[in-house]
């Protein structure tokens, strides 16, 4: 005799679900911020990055960081990277250059951010925006 299932357990557990998914998602929006920020800070206000979302996209599926001159009258916008949370939070798919990692949690997810500003790919894209023609600029 098998033991019954109990369905009002289940249902606790998809709504802790949901709670937990929508604190990871929380947590990588805060690390999307704070990533935009430091870089805009190191780059001494050269360099904007902006988190939005590919067109017709739900809005947990996929998530993309531009890269820009700040003061540029020209709309060039570089695509850093591509982020892909799962159902909003962890894992997490990041693509970049050509490559992709997966991550679980916070630590990797700001581990593979870092490793993606190190790379050949961005640092050319960041060297490009910051050596452009001032022409294009207003100051």
């Amino acid at each position: 005799m098998s033991n019954p299932i109990d369905f009002a357990q289940a249902y606790y557990n998809g709504l802790e679900v949901v709670r937990n998914k929508k604190k990871e998602a929380a947590e990588i929006d805060a690390v999307l911020t704070r990533f935009c920020e430091e870089v805009h800070t190191a780059s001494k206000g050269k360099l904007v990055l902006e988190v939005g979302r590919r067109p017709y996209c739900n809005p947990s599926d996929l998530k993309v960081i531009a890269i820009k001159r700040s003061k540029s009258k020209a709309r060039v916008r570089k695509t850093l990277v591509d982020i892909e949370p799962s159902q909003g939070g962890y894992p997490c798919v990041i693509r970049h250059g050509g490559w992709f990692k997966s991550v679980i949690d916070k630590d990797g997810f700001e581990a593979t951010l870092a490793e993606v500003l190190q790379s050949y790919s961005a640092a050319h894209k960041i060297h490009y925006l910051l050596t452009r023609s001032h022409e294009d600029t207003n100051a």
